[in-house]
């Protein structure tokens, strides 16, 4: 055998060994790859928004649709609103962060992308984009399959904006009777204060008034002195007046298929039913059973850890939990200035008839 053919027939052999080696033996078993498991694209995933002015009920409509086992529900994404404020403190959102960034303005001025650039349209549109990402991207592992976030009016075009950027997304908005949201908000207001460690003088002038009524709120009341001093219920009034009707009209505009409204004091009454007509409306199941457990897990006496609805506690989130409760603590000025600021919405609504 010359020095040619050994060699091929060395190299024959150790590609049939190799062969050999890399074949499966008879006994071992060659389990399949993981499949993995279908995902639905982002734009498919269901998307909805809970609507309100701030103490409209919004959390506690939250937590009921984040209990149901197909919905995930957080909040507050604060995602629109170009005017995204609370009174006079500003609560900036990430449509009104996008459009007052320096940064991202000069990056535009400077791009060959952006001529003839409408920053503020896209501004918007890029709030909405970020915002389905967070929010279909939070179901990840979650096993749940619609997903929700929870969004104070604190700031009109909201709902528009929801409607203009995220046209597959669904609406509800809660109103409940302003003067309840007054009080309740008023509560909450003290709350935060007591807990600023340099409170301006105006706002130690609310705190005065805030020791006054938790000391002793029969003699307050008797006394005729107002839970809203020393400013007066006129800004609330006229907050939740401009809030209330430009989500009512942003809202309407988009259809029937993609807003629908709800009442505080009707969730209080049939819990069960309003529940069940959402959950419907964001895509969801609504057995009886599901929407039961979904109601009792979130039963005011359960937030309160076991006082129950009536009861008032000035420092707690939940506070009271009942409707009407307007009408033990507002002043005859109190009535006078509030009419006169929302009187038009309070009657569109039907709050005002006959409630004086």
């Amino acid at each position: 055998m010359n020095a040619r053919d050994h060699a091929q027939n060395t190299n024959s052999g150790w590609i049939k060994r190799t062969v050999a080696r890399l074949r499966p033996r008879p006994s071992a078993v060659v389990a399949e790859p993981p499949r993995p498991t279908p995902v639905a694209a982002p734009s498919d995933v269901p998307i909805f928004f809970v609507v309100g002015p701030p103490r409209s009920g919004t959390s506690w409509l939250r937590g009921m649709l984040d209990s149901h086992p197909e919905i995930l529900c957080r909040g507050e994404g604060r995602f629109f609103g170009s005017e995204h404020k609370m009174g006079a403190e500003r609560m900036r959102s990430l449509e009104r962060s996008l459009l007052n960034s320096a940064e991202l303005q000069e990056w535009a001025a400077r791009s060959g992308w952006t001529r003839g650039f409408d920053f503020g349209a896209s501004a918007r549109q890029w709030s909405g984009t970020l915002a389905r990402a967070l929010l279909t991207g939070a179901l990840a592992g979650s096993g749940k399959r619609i997903a929700g976030d929870k969004t104070p009016l604190n700031g009109p075009g909201v709902v528009a904006a929801i409607g203009a950027s995220l046209p597959e997304a669904r609406v509800i908005h809660i109103i409940r009777d302003g003067r309840d949201v007054a009080v309740s908000g008023i509560h909450h207001r003290w709350n935060v204060l007591e807990k600023r460690p340099e409170p301006t003088p105006g706002q130690t002038e609310e705190l005065a008034v805030c020791a006054a009524y938790r000391a002793d709120p029969e003699g307050f009341l008797a006394a005729g002195r107002s839970i809203f001093e020393p400013a007066g219920a006129g800004l609330p009034a006229a907050d939740w007046a401009r809030l209330t009707a430009a989500a009512i009209e942003e809202g309407r505009s988009l259809g029937g298929d993609r807003y629908t409204e709800v009442r505080y004091e009707r969730l209080l009454q049939t819990p069960a039913a309003e529940l069940g007509r959402l959950c419907r409306f964001v895509g969801a199941q609504a057995a009886p059973a599901t929407i039961e457990r979904c109601v009792e897990l979130n039963h005011f006496e359960r937030a309160s850890g076991g006082r129950p609805a009536g009861v008032e506690d000035s420092t707690a989130f939940a506070r009271r939990g009942e409707a009407g409760a307007w009408r033990d603590v507002f002043s005859a000025a109190d009535r006078d200035t509030f009419r006169a600021a929302a009187g038009e919405t309070l009657t569109a609504l039907g709050y005002e008839r006959g409630a004086g």
